[in-house]
């Protein structure tokens, strides 16, 4: 399965052939060739070497720069689909973790490990 990171690239190349090449998709959508191939490639981070993924607000304005509706960079098929929507969800939440910072990341992490294990006993109650 691919990723929303892999779709979005796939669909960045796509924008390229679409507007004749790299350098004119660059201008379009106001950022630097390096960005846009940084984006395109998924360039690994300096400082923890994951690959980078686009944000959200970057996958709207691309969109919106190229004349596409709003989710046509997170699916294949050029539809907002059930999995895109839900990708969309997890974006939102990923913007606002970047947002309270890496200090607040275990609290968080907590929190979540918590719900999911009161879910999973609602689950087991129910289903027993």
């Amino acid at each position: 399965m691919k990723t929303i990171d892999d779709i979005r690239r796939y669909k960045l190349k796509l924008l390229a052939e679409e507007f004749g090449g790299q350098r004119p998709l660059a201008d379009r959508i106001k950022k630097s060739p390096a960005q846009l191939s940084q984006l395109m490639t998924g360039s690994k981070e300096s400082k923890t070497g994951r690959r980078r993924g686009m944000r959200p607000e970057t996958a709207r304005h691309i969109e919106s720069c190229c004349g596409k509706p709003e989710g046509w960079l997170d699916t294949l098929d050029g539809g907002v689909s059930t999995d895109a929507a839900v990708q969309k969800e997890i974006d939102e939440i990923l913007s606002s973790l970047q947002r309270l910072g890496q200090d607040n990341f275990p609290a968080v992490k907590a929190y979540i490990l918590a719900l999911e294990s009161q879910l999973k006993d609602r689950e087991k109650k129910e289903s027993g």
